[in-house]
């Protein structure tokens, strides 16, 4: 019987991924940079893909804002709990909805198990990708 070889297959891009996930922000725009001089669209596709919820405090407050409209108050609170008191406040502020605004605050101050804040953090990227894909946020 004749022995078959095992092919392995190594997708780079998503190990560049896990890779910019580890980074410091500033070493991550400097290689996306670079990528950006010799293939932009691989560029554009690997800062969507890599977006965190760290770098959703990165955004402008114009930024921050339409990405609050898409978000529920329950995903706002629990993710706001990710945040220093200072960035909470911001985004708060940030919020155009007053009852809304309200109700994250609630859900902020609410406790939470690290599962519920994390999965709000998830999802709230997942709708910044949305958004970006869309054309309504440039990251």
């Amino acid at each position: 019987m004749e022995k078959q070889e095992e092919k392995v297959y190594i997708n780079g891009r998503k190990q560049v991924v896990d890779l910019f996930h580890h980074m410091d922000l500033s070493a991550k725009k400097r290689l996306l940079q670079l990528i950006q001089q010799k293939n932009p669209t691989l560029a554009s596709e690997l800062t969507v893909e890599s977006f965190s919820f760290r770098d959703l405090k990165n955004l402008s407050i114009e930024k921050i804002r339409t990405l609050l409209r898409y978000c529920s108050a329950p995903v706002i609170g629990f993710a706001l709990k990710s945040l220093q008191q200072q960035e909470q406040k911001n985004w708060l502020a940030a919020i155009d909805d007053r009852d809304k605004a309200v109700e994250s605050f609630r859900y902020l101050k609410h406790s939470a198990k690290p599962q519920e804040i994390d999965k709000a953090c998830l999802k709230m990227v997942f709708i910044a990708k949305e958004l970006s894909e869309s054309g309504k946020i440039r990251f």
